[in-house]
């Protein structure tokens, strides 16, 4: 069975074609809402309402944005714990004995301030960005914490294009978990997002 799991209006364009082909879609009750999705494929999740997928335990969770969004804790029988947040500026939970953490870091601080002192960010897309997407120095924040004691991996994803210095992203976040740090662009999917 593939399922797809959509998180926020964003990410939840194709949904409804998506379950004309027979995949099962996890949506929240505001996504399924907005986007008029029915049928016996919708199945609607709510935050801290664990349900399972072929073996997975899912715990959605509300996370930051400028639209309600979810992210998600993905758990196996063996103890892998994996987190999964995009969309958003901020995680006010605290989660323990994650293995691998997703987590969306858009730009960095220094990088985006430089582009609007440059005139290559208006000055409205940045206040925009602060209050819609994760910075790195909002992710150490965050990763300072968690208990990072069983953690081995992070991806650091949806970063934008022009606001971001990878490098600086992978060097920071590897010197404050001791995990292995990946840069993932397959979900950075607007320039200046």
């Amino acid at each position: 069975m593939l399922v797809i799991l959509t998180s926020d209006l964003d990410h939840s364009r194709a949904a409804a074609d998506l379950m004309k082909q027979g995949i099962d879609v996890f949506a929240s009750a505001d996504t399924a809402k907005s986007r008029a999705l029915t049928g016996h494929r919708l199945h609607t999740i709510e935050p801290f309402r664990s349900v399972r997928i072929d073996g997975f335990e899912v715990t959605p969770f509300d996370v930051q944005h400028d639209v309600p969004n979810l992210g998600f804790i993905i758990s196996t029988a063996s103890g892998e714990r994996l987190l999964y947040a995009t969309d958003t500026y901020y995680v006010k939970y605290v989660f323990p004995a994650l293995t691998c953490i997703m987590l969306e870091c858009n730009f960095d601080g220094e990088t985006l301030k430089r582009n609007v002192n440059d005139g290559r960010v208006p000055p409205e897309l940045a206040k925009r960005l602060y209050k819609s997407h994760m910075s790195l120095e909002t992710v150490a924040r965050t990763l300072s914490a968690w208990d990072l004691s069983k953690l081995r991996q992070v991806y650091l994803i949806h970063l934008s294009d022009d606001n971001s210095n990878e490098e600086c992203m992978r060097r920071t976040i590897q010197a404050l978990t001791g995990a292995e740090v990946y840069i993932w662009h397959g979900l950075s999917h607007i320039p200046n997002s």
